[in-house]
């Protein structure tokens, strides 16, 4: 028997998020069910890139750093990529009396015609840039003069923090924070961020360029079957040469894994950007409604070994031998933690 292994970072957020700290029972029944019968363990915080490429398992011996810029631009403009690679991705920033907060969520990100326009003024004003996007209008790349070892994080680590402590640092970082500096700017006047006002939306007014190199040595087993449409787990997929689509059926799959055919790795939500543009699906609601109840099936029938559900915060691990604590009828997580 083989395991299924479910990526959902924001499990938990959605879950408890209205609530108090509470699962609400009668939303999502079937994860509360899951989570209030497995075994909790506590998860190493780091960033969503690199807490998803732990679950690729070991990598190979080649010595060669992975980025998280390198490989979605796999996958967005694999003929088109250069050495050093880096990601510049729209932000939308906001001064507060003490600090600037950034925001990049899904409600931020540009169409792909706004992506276009604001590529062409940033190129337009800072032609060293040479900026271009990716399947995604939310992934803008640029090639750097020269190599650098600048250290940065990806702009989901700083989503609604200072930007403070998480500016480029090292060398090569000088060069780095004046182009976001310089592209501020030129965002500032667009025509098109008053547009945006005149909708409601915030405005696109920087950049944040980042690479952000990961492990180079993964946790656990290699999944032989990758699920999930969100481009890094498809680059990671295959970087690894793994079996990568971006949906199956979950009795398909399940019967794959319960073959004995290996293990399953599944990532809901896109949490790390969908590979093409039409915004991202609810993880929590997939897991709830479609994957939830067939995994469970799988489980009483002792056909699956375990059912592992990583978020941000915690990994919860199912085995058929705990679902049959009936007694355990609702999950609520440590008051300290949330």
């Amino acid at each position: 028997m083989f395991r299924l292994t479910v990526f959902i970072p924001d499990l938990l957020t959605e879950m408890l998020g209205q609530f108090n700290g509470v699962v609400d029972g009668q939303r999502w029944p079937l994860c509360n069910l899951i989570l209030s019968r497995a075994r909790e363990y506590p998860l190493e915080c780091g960033t969503i890139e690199r807490n998803l490429c732990t679950l690729f398992g070991p990598e190979s011996s080649s010595g060669i750093p992975l980025s998280v810029s390198d490989l979605t631009a796999s996958i967005d403009s694999p003929d088109n990529r250069c050495a050093g690679i880096m990601r510049a991705d729209p932000v939308h920033l906001r001064a507060d009396p003490n600090q600037i907060l950034l925001f990049n969520d899904p409600s931020i990100m540009p169409s792909a015609v706004e992506a276009d326009a604001l590529i062409k003024i940033l190129n337009s004003g800072l032609p060293q840039l040479g900026l271009c996007r990716g399947r995604h209008p939310a992934r803008w790349y640029f090639c750097p003069d020269e190599g650098c070892d600048a250290i940065t994080v990806s702009p989901s680590r700083v989503n609604g923090r200072s930007i403070t402590n998480f500016l480029p640092s090292n060398p090569g970082a000088d060069a780095f924070v004046k182009m976001m500096h310089e592209a501020q700017i030129l965002l500032h006047e667009a025509p098109l961020n008053a547009e945006r006002v005149a909708r409601g939306l915030p405005t696109i007014n920087s950049i944040w360029i980042w690479g952000d190199e990961l492990p180079s040595n993964a946790l656990g087993t290699t999944p032989r079957f990758v699920i999930g449409d969100d481009v890094l787990t498809a680059a990671l997929a295959r970087r690894f040469k793994l079996d990568w689509s971006i949906d199956r059926a979950p009795t398909e799959l399940l019967s794959q894994i319960t073959r004995g055919d290996g293990d399953g790795l599944l990532v809901l939500g896109a949490p790390t950007g969908p590979i093409k543009c039409g915004g991202r699906i609810s993880g929590i609601e997939a897991f709830e409604r479609r994957w939830s109840q067939p995994i469970l099936n799988s489980l009483r029938w002792f056909r699956l070994a375990e059912l592992r559900v990583v978020t941000d915060r915690e990994t919860f691990s199912l085995t058929p031998w705990r679902l049959t604590k009936f007694w355990r009828t609702q999950y609520t997580p440590p008051k300290e933690k949330f």
